[in-house]
């Protein structure tokens, strides 16, 4: 799937709630005495809880603009393509990837997929890779799921809560800003080699 020279680029998104209620560090606590407030022990979450998309694309060499947006439903393809692609993607690989041999692996979310954001990645002439050669649920393959936990550990560290979404914006904001320097390209380092792997023993014998 992928030759020796080939730089991938890939994106995601991903949601933060005001709480982190949809966070997994944040779904359990525990506590040595029995005497624990009532608010402490029971968290009750809304139906549709306030929060905010984010995305972004990362590769060997950095990470794109991110986009955050308040949102209770996924990204659709006119939103996909005019504010992450057109607006963050093209630039990205402008600065990053322009003298390279490059392809972009989005995930199976059907707004990548869409007809019309098929044509426009033929438009602007983007290399993706194809839907059937696009393989489902795998995060081993994807680094940038781990992208995700180490900035969602970062925004709700010390079980930091926002009350509005602008602070929680203002808060993702400052944690991209402030992730370790070379974290996207250390997260991609070794990815070829795993799709290699991926591809001659299985999925499930590849590391995340």
């Amino acid at each position: 799937m992928l030759s020796g020279d080939v730089k991938v680029i890939m994106d995601d998104e991903s949601y933060f709630s005001l709480d982190g209620s949809n966070f997994y560090e944040n779904y359990y606590f525990s506590h040595e005495s029995m005497d624990v407030a009532d608010n402490v022990k029971f968290k009750f979450v809304g139906k549709f809880t306030a929060k905010v998309l984010v995305w972004i694309a990362i590769s060997e060499k950095g990470m794109s603009k991110v986009f955050i947006s308040k949102s209770k439903n996924a990204v659709n393809a006119e939103i996909y393509l005019n504010e992450c692609i057109k607006k963050r993607l093209v630039k990205f690989i402008n600065k990053y990837h322009k003298e390279d041999i490059y392809v972009f692996w989005p995930d199976l979310a059907s707004s990548h997929y869409a007809h019309t954001t098929l044509e426009e990645f033929k438009r602007l002439n983007i290399k993706v890779v194809p839907k059937d050669s696009n393989p489902p649920n795998v995060p081993q393959l994807r680094p940038i799921e781990k992208f995700w936990a180490i900035l969602k550990i970062d925004v709700y560290k010390d079980v930091w809560t926002a009350k509005t979404i602008p602070e929680l914006i203002k808060r993702i904001t400052l944690k991209l800003k402030s992730l370790r320097p070379n974290l996207s390209q250390n997260l991609m380092k070794g990815l070829k080699t795993k799709v290699r792997n991926a591809e001659d023993n299985g999925v499930l014998l590849v590391k995340i």
